[in-house]
């Protein structure tokens, strides 16, 4: 490449760089009723974001019901958890009073008193 050539070019470089940016200038100057409509639709826009914004967080299907409801669901999952635990031990004690002679015995003994052939009940008092 010459020198005049890379001269020329660079000329045609900074004369297409000018008039993209005297484009750019001119469609930025617009007359008054296009920048009324632009603000207005801008406004809108906005309005319509902080609308949306404030819905999603404060509705009854938004973030903060959400986390609410999640709350919800671990105090009642701990919660089915304790009475599945205590259902578990009662099944226990249903089984050992259907099935074993010797709980059955130990529940007689401590609650009803109840005493085998032969044997005395001695109460000491202090």
């Amino acid at each position: 490449m010459t020198q005049e050539t890379y001269k020329s070019s660079k000329k045609q470089r900074i004369f297409k760089a000018i008039s993209w940016y005297s484009g750019v200038n001119q469609f930025f100057e617009m007359n008054s009723d296009t920048s009324i409509s632009i603000r207005l639709l801008t406004t809108m826009a906005i309005s319509i974001t902080l609308y949306l914004a404030i819905t999603s967080v404060t509705s009854d299907r938004g973030l903060l019901a959400v986390k609410s409801m999640q709350q919800d669901i671990n105090a009642l999952n701990g919660r089915s958890e304790k009475i599945a635990e205590g259902n578990k031990k009662l099944r226990e004690n249903i089984w050992k009073l259907t099935n074993d002679p010797q709980e059955i015995e130990k529940i007689a003994r401590e609650r009803y008193g109840y005493l085998r052939a032969g044997e005395t009940v001695y109460i000491i008092e202090e």
